[in-house]
């Protein structure tokens, strides 16, 4: 039987343990690789995904020519809930951009589950599965989520991070204007 102080320290690694993950970011049953730097290469591979409210499928190479948001997200991940009012915001603002798309990609297994979480949250940002699994492009495998990549038009990563973080930052804000005035100059 543990005694008061052994109960204090359980609770206490217990505690610390909830920190490091929210920190860190969840562990993902994605696949293994690496999502740091500020800017990185470009997305060679396409990615199949299937919308969780419509089932269309579409595909990461139909953004082509656009900046992309795109983050791998699931529902069972603190780090991931505990971010995503700022994607919403994020979202919001730019919104009517046509330069500018937003994925999210949920690693769940259940559409049901999803859609739910969106609703119930009021969530309205487009949100897909993977069509197979382990079918993410190699630049975008990573060892946890949730893990946010922002790509250009020509499908050059910009900006990438694993864990949490404040999306709707004046510098994110800033950095996803320029990439969409330069976007829009293009075509």
């Amino acid at each position: 039987m543990k005694t008061g102080r052994g109960r204090r320290k359980a609770r206490s690694t217990a505690a610390a343990a909830m920190i490091a993950a929210v920190l860190a970011g969840c562990e993902s049953r994605a696949p293994q690789g690496d999502a740091g730097g500020e800017s990185g290469p470009r997305v060679a591979e396409d990615w199949r995904l299937r919308d969780v409210s419509t089932s269309a499928e579409t595909s990461l190479s139909a953004f082509r020519g656009k900046v992309v948001f795109l983050n791998v997200w699931a529902t069972w991940c603190p780090p991931c809930v505990m971010e995503m009012p700022s994607i919403a915001r994020l979202y919001e603002r730019f919104r009517s951009d046509p330069n500018v798309a937003f994925l999210l990609v949920s690693v769940d297994d259940d559409s049901e589950k999803v859609r739910s979480f969106l609703e119930k949250n009021g969530y309205t940002m487009p949100t897909y599965l993977e069509v197979a699994r382990s079918s993410a492009p190699a630049a975008l495998q990573t060892r946890g989520i949730p893990a946010t990549f922002i790509l250009d038009g020509e499908g050059v990563i910009r900006r990438s991070k694993v864990g949490a973080m404040e999306w709707d930052s004046p510098a994110i804000i800033e950095q996803i204007e320029r990439l969409s005035r330069s976007t829009g100059t293009k075509g």
